[in-house]
């Protein structure tokens, strides 16, 4: 496993991109993308999902 170059726990925010190119590669367990903005589909999901 690749040695991280950020503290455990950090969270950012912004466009992934930019913050995916400045972190090491191997040393990710979790990445979480809301679905974009203006894209102009529905990304309702019905209740209980």
């Amino acid at each position: 496993m690749t040695q991280a170059n950020f503290a455990s726990g950090t969270v950012w925010t912004g466009d992934n991109l930019p913050v995916m190119r400045g972190i090491n590669s191997g040393c990710v367990d979790l990445i979480y993308l809301d679905p974009p903005f203006n894209s102009n589909e529905d990304y309702a999901a019905p209740i209980g999902e």
